[in-house]
């Protein structure tokens, strides 16, 4: 709501406005660097899971977390099927809603 010009003078008002313009830049701003703090979480999750991972299944965990089915994360890998299932399994994200029907 715009306060009544009688009460204010005409730089009060100018400067109220260019508060409001600046104070919603940052809310914007503000949302957008939310939503890469909450990417570069997700990314540096996979960065740490990846790192605690054995070499030869370092591979597997990867194409598992990108979303890949247990028959190509097998084929791909030169592992079995149920090794294949496992690393799907241990690769699932507890803090995303994913099920378990849609990796595979």
């Amino acid at each position: 709501m715009e306060p009544d010009p009688t009460e204010f003078s005409f730089d009060a008002l100018l400067e109220m406005r260019q508060t409001r313009h600046r104070l919603d830049e940052l809310f914007g701003r503000h949302e957008s660097l939310e939503a890469e703090v909450v990417a570069l979480r997700k990314a540096l999750a996979e960065v740490r899971a990846f790192a605690q991972v054995s070499p030869m299944y370092g591979e597997a965990v990867a194409l598992a977390r990108r979303g890949f089915s247990v028959d190509a994360i097998a084929e791909r890998c030169g592992i079995s099927v149920a090794e294949a299932q496992l690393v799907n399994a241990l690769s699932i994200d507890p803090t995303t809603d994913e099920k378990d029907d849609e990796r595979g």
